[in-house]
């Protein structure tokens, strides 16, 4: 049987949400279901590895995100600079070259 705040739905992530959604943790208390304290000791320590685990994703993903951008950012200001130094060597070519004319 599965209540709406049993383990099987807590470790599919699935409690959060569905206490959330109800707006009322009191609706989904593990009081009415009597368990035991060893038993919501439990959930709440799988509910707290759900969340540490979102955290980690959650702050992994931004921190791809960002070292992405960031290479993008830096490869983008390479190029820009490695155009300003060629542009700046055929100048002082066609300079030389002018000055040999002379």
């Amino acid at each position: 049987m599965l209540s709406c705040c049993s383990p099987a739905l807590l470790t599919r992530g699935l409690l959060l949400r569905h206490c959330v959604r109800r707006s009322s943790l009191l609706a989904c208390s593990p009081f009415q279901y009597n368990m035991n304290d060893s038993e919501i000791n439990q959930q709440i320590k799988q509910m707290v590895q759900f969340i540490h685990q979102e955290a980690n994703e959650k702050a992994n993903e931004i921190k791809l995100k960002a070292d992405e951008e960031f290479n993008i950012e830096k490869l983008r200001m390479v190029e820009a600079e490695k155009a300003k130094i060629r542009a700046e060597y055929e100048r002082k070519e066609k300079q030389i070259e002018v000055q040999k004319r002379m």
